[in-house]
């Protein structure tokens, strides 16, 4: 078989086998990539477009043999999106809210409008009055809005969002949990109908606006594709809607994408650029003049540098999905990579493999303590997926297949992300695309070689100023200050901060009995400052771009630290000639600052917090920490689906700034 051959099939021309055996007590592993890495790179596409590539030679790089056809006919001319299931939900409007029920007028507001559903009816609530004294028996509900008055809905799917298109429509659950809850449980669905698909597109989160316009061009007619050809294969299911809003179809956010792409770059103007746009292929794969049809356009964050081919993710073979070599993949910058997701590591303890292992649900995948991990021919993009995997253990040795006894690598994979992911503080695999780092492929038959990966150099845990130890025991907590005591929800943070040297606390010298760390007090500028500096290694200010400002004096104890972060454009200071050091600091500014400190990266989250304000700049910070579980609520607790408050403006305490440090040091991958 040749290379070519081989490309288009994603198989390796030569069978490999990959053994690993634990090192000092852990599995180690090199990944790259993020999702199914079918079809176009995202990153991979702002790297071809900032290196001169138009939005068709993107698309026909990542979708080969298609055609580019701009045709109305092609399109749907109505999109409905499911953004929620539910069993209550609330508006706000910023105008007037129309409620019709079975296709008849009932009332309208300007104010809250409050609408859930029981007993096989609805009850709907406004200003505190009861539009159906308790109970109405209809059906279907429809809330309608003028386009340019923009209504909140809480708790969609993608969190709190904004929607200035279509109509609402609340349809009880009928037709099963996955598509519209439990008819039991009194819960609908609610679905943003009758949007045209540009408007549809206004409104998808899937490439970061200020991106090069060719990548986001290229973007939005694989989007469209992708629309339109989902919605075509569920014509009939019987679901009250097309798409999902989520990335089981594509992020969809409504107007939350709009408000805020204003800042950046005239999104709209780039997707009615493409209007009517969608990447088309022959029926007849055997005829290239048979009729064409719009092509799922799949796509990704990341696909590592290599595509792969549908059917390795997705069982079938599509000869415009191949796996092809994808450099810019990368996305280089001055020979920097610019993409989080290209290469990254993971290492697991013996202990944590074997148990996830063994308590995998969906097959027998218990060997005992695991000893051995072999890893054969995997696809040539390097996914996992299909190979062979084998398991040595101590009580014996499997060969991991499927029902139909062909190799299923996959369900190891699923394995250890389902066991990572169940495991507090792990690190899941972002791709089926991992291998064992450090360890060298042996060949077993073929012409050539395949490329040895690069041995695993200690990289991930050897970067010192982010590493995360195992030296904040309660033994060193007690006794570290009289105000911190074993079991604080901040009391880990701050004994690794003072292992690390990143504080001293604000009196005493740790151990001793009248040291202090005032973890309740407000977080100063000057110390956020500080604890930026040390937490970077103590580096110089930028000498090419130094700020000085008026109430920095020379020697105090945050001055190299303030200059350091003005010369590296993380704080402009609190006017043109003051830093304000003693200055408290709020939520949105510490996320601000924070996103700053690591580079300003990406990110794609939606924002589930009621009280963030529309065009905040603080807004991109958000996205960033909330992709990476940086933030933590006042209580201490992850952000989740019941966290809704972001209080921007209130002050930040030390205890819990540590906690954001801290956090932040434990997925280096977050900073740029």
């Amino acid at each position: 078989m040749s290379i070519e051959e081989a490309a288009a099939q994603d198989v390796t021309p030569n069978g490999i086998t990959i053994v690993q055996t634990p090192t000092d007590g852990f599995f180690n592993f090199k990944g790259a990539g993020i999702g199914h890495g079918v079809g176009m790179s995202q990153y991979g596409a702002r790297g071809r477009a900032d290196a001169g590539h138009s939005y068709q030679e993107i698309l026909d790089f990542y979708f080969p043999g298609t055609t580019l056809q701009q045709s109305p006919e092609l399109v749907p001319e109505s999109v409905d999106v499911r953004i929620a299931v539910h069993s209550e939900t609330v508006f706000s409007p910023t105008g007037v809210l129309t409620v019709g029920m079975d296709g008849n007028f009932l009332d309208t507001t300007s104010n809250q409008l409050t609408i859930g559903r029981r007993d096989g009816g609805w009850y709907i609530n406004s200003s505190n009055v009861d539009w159906c004294g308790g109970f109405c028996p209809g059906t279907l509900l429809t809330v309608s809005f003028n386009p340019d008055e923009p209504v909140r809905v809480a708790n969609t799917e993608n969190g709190t969002q904004w929607y200035a298109y279509g109509q609402f429509q609340l349809t009880p659950a009928v037709t099963g949990a996955r598509n519209c809850g439990v008819a039991a449980l009194a819960q609908y669905c609610l679905v943003v109908a009758g949007m045209t698909m540009q408007q549809y597109l206004y409104g998808l989160r899937e490439m970061p606006v200020r991106w090069n316009a060719e990548a986001v061009r290229a973007q939005t007619i694989a989007s469209r594709s992708y629309a339109t050809a989902r919605l075509n294969s569920r014509s009939g299911s019987g679901r009250p809607f097309d798409l999902y809003s989520t990335t089981t179809d594509q992020a969809y956010t409504g107007w939350e994408q709009e408000k805020e792409a204003q800042r950046h770059v005239p999104w709209r103007e780039i997707v009615d650029s493409t209007a009517d746009m969608v990447l088309t292929y022959p029926i007849n794969d055997d005829d290239p003049e048979s009729a064409h049809r719009v092509i799922a356009a799949f796509f990704s964050t990341s696909n590592g540098g290599y595509t792969a081919a549908s059917e390795v993710s997705f069982s079938t073979a599509l000869p415009y999905l191949v796996a092809r070599e994808d450099p810019f993949d990368a996305d280089l910058e001055n020979g920097v990579a610019r993409n989080d997701f290209f290469e990254w590591y993971r290492s697991y303890s013996v202990e944590d493999v074997s148990r996830w292992l063994a308590d995998y649900t969906r097959a027998d995948l218990d060997v005992g303590q695991l000893q051995e991990i072999r890893v054969s021919n995997p696809s040539l993009s390097g996914r996992i997926d299909n190979a062979l995997v084998t398991l040595v253990g101590s009580e014996r040795t499997l060969e991991v297949r499927d029902s139909d006894d062909e190799p299923f690598g996959y369900r190891y994979y699923k394995a250890l992300l389902d066991g990572c992911r169940a495991t507090p503080e792990c690190d899941p695999f972002y791709s089926t695309k991992i291998s064992e780092a450090g360890h060298i492929p042996i060949d077993v038959g073929g012409d050539t070689n395949p490329d040895v990966d690069d041995l695993y150099d200690d990289l991930f845990y050897d970067f010192d100023q982010h590493q995360l130890d195992d030296d904040t025991d309660d033994g060193y907590v007690e006794g570290l200050f009289s105000d911190v005591m074993v079991g604080d929800p901040y009391a880990d943070a701050v004994a690794w901060m003072t292992r690390r040297g990143i504080t001293t606390g604000t009196a005493g010298t740790p151990g001793s009995p009248d040291a202090t760390f005032s973890p309740h007090d407000s977080l100063t500028r000057g110390q956020f400052a500080t604890f930026a500096w040390r937490f970077a290694g103590e580096p110089e200010p930028n000498p090419d771009n130094l700020v000085t400002f008026d109430d920095v004096e020379s020697g105090s104890y945050y001055t190299t630290a303030v200059l350091w972060m003005a010369s590296n454009g993380i704080t402009l200071g609190c006017d043109e000639t003051s830093f304000c050091p003693f200055a408290e600091l709020t939520n949105a500014q510490i996320a601000a600052f924070l996103w700053r400190f690591a580079g300003e990266p990406d990110g794609k989250s939606a924002i589930p917090f009621h009280d963030a304000e529309v065009g905040a700049y603080y807004l991109e910070a958000l996205r960033w920490v909330l992709d990476w579980d940086i933030w933590s609520s006042p209580d201490y607790t992850p952000v989740d689906s019941t966290t809704t408050l972001l209080h921007p403006h209130e002050p930040m305490s030390r205890g819990r700034m540590a906690v954001l440090i801290w956090n932040l040091a434990r997925v280096p991958g977050a900073l740029r």
